[in-house]
């Protein structure tokens, strides 16, 4: 069933970046050209991968482009065909890893299949390789990172430090989770846990500074500089502002309702994604392109496993609104009502037209799921 929920998943995700009217990284297209690609542009893949060889914010992450570069290196594959071969598969096994994660929160089968579906159709995961999301390391560092919480969740020290130092080394972001863990560590009193996240620390250092440094040597450290400029661009005007916002909003902002709504539930989860999503937003609005709104995501290690256990115990509930609740709910609709106004008038996105991609709809659907989720909480006797 795990195979089957993410070969679903997959499928789906593949159809969305080959759909007519849309624009993704696979039917690339440059301003001159009228229409999309009717075929993979492997020139454009090559220009990706030597980008991310040569660009300082990039060239540190070598395990994606090691595996890009040696499937086309044996089978002889294009660029473009190799990197989708392997980032779907990449995202193939991060749907069984995650079916299995979520059983071991002692659910059943059919919370595992919604967790599975609820990760694919994220829009983060949905939408990958569009603009302006273009991932390229985040799939092979969310199979770390998952597989490192599955070894955590079945108390395994030595697979959860191999593949979380896995996950740094395949895009060092990875290394902002490592404050929640620390937390639960302490609390639980696993010491010898602890040690493992400082040698992970460490040995991230020692490789990047000293084993691999030559690899490094002609650096252009001056870029590091300008990454400061990067906040007021992301706040320089109304409409960017707006952006960025919606950004990180329609990426984390139904699990955090969920995490903050659910005190009593799950805790170690809830406090390492509260933990991590601090820190990655903070970190992102400040000295990344928050347009980008892949960025956001990696807290949602967090909440995936979670989130087929909440749907699955999602029940039609009996309504019985009174007092408050009615004026809570109330106001509530007015705001829900008003942003979605502002989203569908006012929403733009900086790199590519609002009707290229999907962000639009997955926002205002996310505000409405929200508001669902409460018109549940609150007038239901089983809420969301």
């Amino acid at each position: 069933m795990a195979i089957l929920a993410s070969l679903i998943g997959v499928l789906f995700i593949y159809q969305l970046h080959f759909m007519d009217g849309k624009i993704s990284m696979f039917g690339h297209y440059t301003p001159t050209q009228d229409k999309i690609d009717d075929e993979i542009n492997n020139h454009y893949f090559d220009e990706v991968i030597d980008y991310h060889k040569t660009e300082p914010s990039f060239k540190r992450r070598l395990p994606t482009t090691f595996l890009l570069e040696q499937l086309m290196k044996v089978k002889k594959y294009p660029a473009g065909k190799a990197f989708l071969m392997v980032n779907f598969f990449l995202f193939f096994l991060c749907g069984i890893v995650l079916f299995f994660l979520t059983l071991s929160f002692k659910d059943s089968l059919l919370a595992a299949f919604f967790s599975v579906c609820i990760f694919f159709t994220s829009i983060t995961i949905a939408t990958a390789f569009f603009a302006t999301n273009y991932t390229y390391d985040e799939p092979l560092q969310y199979l770390c990172l998952l597989l490192a919480l599955l070894f955590y969740e079945y108390d395994k020290l030595l697979g959860f430090f191999i593949f979380l130092v896995a996950a740094i080394f395949t895009r060092e972001a990875s290394l902002l989770l490592l404050p929640g863990f620390a937390l639960i560590f302490i609390q639980e009193k696993k010491w010898r846990w602890i040690v493992a996240l400082v040698i992970s620390v460490v040995t991230y250092y020692l490789c990047q500074n000293y084993l691999l440094a030559p690899l490094f040597a002609n650096e252009n450290v001056a870029y590091q500089s300008t990454r400061f400029d990067l906040l007021k661009m992301n706040f320089e005007t109304a409409s960017r502002s707006l952006e960025s916002i919606v950004s990180a909003f329609m990426v984390v902002g139904l699990a955090t309702y969920y995490f903050l709504i659910r005190k009593s539930m799950y805790k170690k989860m809830r406090l390492m994604f509260l933990v991590g999503l601090c820190i990655n937003t903070v970190i992102i609005l400040t000295l990344a392109n928050a347009s980008e709104s892949r960025l956001f995501a990696m807290p949602l290690i967090f909440f995936w496993p979670l989130a087929g256990i909440w749907l699955r115990s999602i029940y039609a509930p009996t309504f019985n609104f009174i007092g408050k609740g009615v004026l809570y709910l109330l106001v509530l609709l007015s705001l829900v009502v008003a942003s979605c106004s502002i989203i569908y008038l006012k929403y733009t996105t900086t790199y590519l037209p609002i009707e290229y991609h999907f962000n639009k709809q997955y926002v205002i659907a996310t505000i409405i799921i929200i508001f669902l989720c409460e018109l549940y909480r609150v007038g239901g006797k089983r809420g969301a």
